[in-house]
């Protein structure tokens, strides 16, 4: 079956949702990890697709839901928008799969709310509390860069940011060694956007990695 694709608000911010409706009587939702989006699943699809409908998002910042115009981003939120988000979508308890943060976010969530989970699987999560000097160290960080923000343009720094597809994909490379070139192939379409230059740039809010405080 393939998949359709619908735009989800959650507390007036826009969240692109995919949806494979393989008319099964049981769905999982699937919580990508940290800069990937709801289309790095797609390797597990055709699995999951024999027994599961089959639900995944994009988190704010991430794909193809919208960036924040705070660049602020934290973990609460992220909670708000899977609650908001399953409350609309299913009337009964569902299967949910996390990976890395998507995996955090699903562990806390199904402690919060365990009648609302039939079963909770985590891929490579990860939770914890940085040392005070790394939280000093972050907090300068973010000062820094947000007083900042209303300087940039499209200064030369921006612009090395964009590559071209093989760029891309070599970088994909790297960052999944263990994947063969096909696959990368399969991937790539999903993570990058054109830009109107016509070279590429991630999916993914830069101030995602730079703007979070705590």
């Amino acid at each position: 079956m393939a998949p359709t694709y619908e735009t989800f608000s959650s507390i007036g911010h826009n969240l692109s949702v995919k949806i494979t409706d393989n008319q099964k009587p049981e769905s999982i939702l699937l919580l990508h990890g940290f800069n990937d989006n709801k289309e790095t699943f797609v390797f597990l699809e055709d699995f999951l697709s024999k027994r599961f409908n089959i639900y995944s998002f994009d988190f704010r910042g991430h794909g193809d839901s919208d960036w924040k115009k705070d660049s602020l981003y934290h973990y609460s939120e992220n909670l708000i928008d899977i609650q908001n988000l399953i409350d609309h979508y299913f009337q009964k308890p569902i299967y949910l799969l996390g990976h890395s943060m998507g995996a955090g976010m699903a562990a806390r969530y199904t402690g919060l709310f365990p009648e609302k989970i039939k079963l909770l699987v985590c891929l490579e999560g990860f939770s914890g509390l940085q040392p005070q000097e790394v939280e000093r160290k972050r907090m300068r960080e973010w000062l820094t860069t947000t007083s900042r923000r209303n300087e940039r343009t499209t200064s030369p720094t921006e612009r090395k940011k964009n590559m071209t597809l093989e760029e891309a994909k070599n970088k994909l490379g790297l960052i999944y060694s263990g994947l063969s070139k096909d696959k990368i192939e399969s991937l790539i379409g999903g993570l990058v956007r054109q830009t109107e230059d016509g070279f590429y740039k991630w999916k993914n809010d830069p101030n995602l990695k730079t703007s979070t405080p705590i």
